[in-house]
């Protein structure tokens, strides 16, 4: 009931945006509301909890995995520019962007019944 209340009310305070074509469904967004929702079960009643999430609105949703641009510089000072494949990432200030077969495959057995990697990019990434 808790977790219910919980993604209920962070369904209400976000905005969901799908990229490159990807339409967030509702189905979607609750699954998304339900996992980031996991870690704030025991902090009090929803609207105390969910004050974690309180400094960004924007979910970038993408169909496959996101390449984000990045820099970085070496002891030698020489500036490298390379491509890093995102299935999440978390921003100061927001947006959170997701993956969404990341976050589908999440908590899924793996082919032949092998047990999944009991991952959650959207618990990891709330986390942040």
């Amino acid at each position: 009931a808790k977790l219910r209340a919980l993604s209920a009310l962070f369904l209400q305070r976000k905005e969901f945006t799908g990229v490159h074509g990807l339409e967030v469904t509702d189905a979607m967004a609750v699954a998304i509301a339900a996992q980031a929702c996991l870690p704030l079960l025991h902090w009090g009643e929803p609207a105390k909890a969910l004050a974690w999430y309180d400094d960004f609105v924007g979910i970038v949703v993408h169909p496959g995995e996101a390449v984000a641009r990045r820099q970085a510089v070496d002891a030698a000072g020489v500036v490298h520019d390379y491509d890093e494949v995102l299935l999440g990432e978390a921003m100061e200030r927001g947006p959170v962007m997701l993956s969404w077969p990341a976050v589908d495959g999440a908590g899924r057995p793996l082919s032949g019944g092998e047990r999944g990697s009991g991952t959650s990019v959207v618990v990891h990434e709330f986390a942040h």
